[in-house]
């Protein structure tokens, strides 16, 4: 009872919150419309601010160490489920690329398409250069576009090979891919972060999501790198950003 009680409060909070900073942030877009950075940087803070209310609501309890990057460039990381990108959105204000199912979801599809989502379906490699040149541009317009080089979600206690597809806005442009490590842990007496937190075993979204919510909470650790790197080779610089990931505490030693 306590445990669907909290889910029960926890979705209409969330819900409340994004539908009024999202009616905010719509005030607020004719003001800064013809200033495109001003328009980026609006679009920005409600996105941080909704994240991290958002984080808090769901019971995450975010721990940051190393210096928090900043556009124009790419964001790198690990990846175990959808609350990566809600953590490093709180964090940095990032946009990112996601799954195409994601534009279609109610609510969620909406307003992940107006705080700038670029995305990509998965399998399909006519889409891939469309997509380069989207997450080019928007680098271009100064943005940090985070996406997870591995490709899918995994349990947290692995680091899958990186594909370098996507670095490729990095080493047209010279520009810098900032590396970034993400671990999870629930409290005693929950079930762990691995699969309570990632979200890469086939369960819908709506299942999993209400598992998160009846969790008591959850600690939240990014570890960004010291120093972004720069290459010309996309594959050279998705190996090396997969060895900066490892080493910053993604995943125990291979």
């Amino acid at each position: 009872m306590i445990r669907r009680l909290r889910v029960g409060v926890r979705l209409c909070a969330i819900l409340a919150v994004t539908v009024g900073l999202y009616a905010l942030w719509n005030l607020g877009r004719p003001f800064v419309a013809r200033d495109r950075d001003a328009s980026r940087r609006w679009r920005e803070s409600s996105y941080r601010r909704w994240a991290r209310t958002t984080a808090h609501l769901v019971g995450m309890r975010r721990t940051v160490r190393g210096p928090v990057p900043t556009g124009p460039g790419l964001l790198v990381a690990n990846h175990q489920g959808w609350v990566d990108i809600l953590f490093l959105a709180a964090e940095t204000g990032a946009v990112f690329v996601s799954k195409a199912e994601v534009r279609d979801w109610p609510l969620i599809g909406r307003a992940a398409t107006s705080m700038g989502t670029l995305y990509v379906r998965r399998g399909d490699k006519r889409e891939l250069g469309v997509l380069q040149r989207a997450i080019a541009d928007a680098i271009d317009a100064g943005e940090l576009v985070g996406f997870f080089p591995e490709g899918t979600s995994t349990d947290g206690t692995r680091l899958l090979e990186f594909k370098p597809s996507l670095f490729e806005a990095a080493t047209s442009r010279g520009r810098p891919v900032h590396c970034a490590a993400l671990r999870y842990r629930t409290r005693s007496g929950d079930p762990p972060a691995s699969t309570a937190v990632a979200w890469g075993d086939g369960r819908a979204f709506l299942e999993h999501a209400v598992g998160l919510l009846g969790l008591r909470g959850f600690d939240a650790e990014v570890v960004f790198a010291d120093e972004p790197l720069y290459g010309t080779d996309r594959k050279d610089l998705a190996r090396e950003a997969e060895a900066v990931v490892r080493k910053l505490g993604a995943s125990p030693p291979p």
